[in-house]
């Protein structure tokens, strides 16, 4: 707008279809030119914030990929020490959490147990239509009944 503004359609014409400088850059020229400093100050500090979005997205996406075998390894170790047997069709579901897996929490457990009576016969209905559902349910209430409480409430 400040490039079509100052310098009219001809600005605009050069700064997309020229594409040589770009609009941005030109706007902010328009703006140094007619001492707009305000316009000037937030069409720079709008490209800096743009540039500064895309240069910390490529450093992120470099970091991410040589991050990546380091990452594999986690997982390949995982994959190794639970593996999921098949028997026939059926495939049994393992848990990453350890048996003996236990947090302390404070919540009173009977508005838990309470609010899990409440929605039982529509989680049976989801779980009806999605068996997975059950073992992740189990595990969240491992670590946490509000986390799987939540989650059920979520779902539904």
């Amino acid at each position: 707008m400040t490039t079509y503004e100052y310098w009219g359609g001809l600005g605009v014409f050069v700064g997309l279809v020229m594409g040589v400088v770009g609009i941005v850059p030109l706007g902010i020229l328009a703006s140094i030119f007619h001492a707009d400093w305000t316009s000037t100050i937030f069409l720079a500090i709008g490209l800096v914030l743009t540039y500064g979005a895309r240069s910390f997205a490529m450093w992120l996406a470099i970091k991410t990929d040589q991050e990546e075998p380091v990452v594999a390894a986690r997982v390949d170790t995982v994959s190794a020490r639970d593996r999921v047997t098949q028997s026939g069709s059926d495939v049994a579901s393992v848990s990453l959490l350890p048996e003996d897996y236990e947090i302390e929490n404070d919540t009173p457990q009977d508005a838990v147990q309470d609010s899990e009576q409440a929605q039982r016969s529509d989680w049976e209905v989801v779980a009806g239509y999605y068996p997975d559902l059950d073992p992740i349910y189990a595990d969240l209430r491992t670590i946490s009944p509000n986390l799987a409480l939540a989650f059920r409430a979520t779902l539904l």
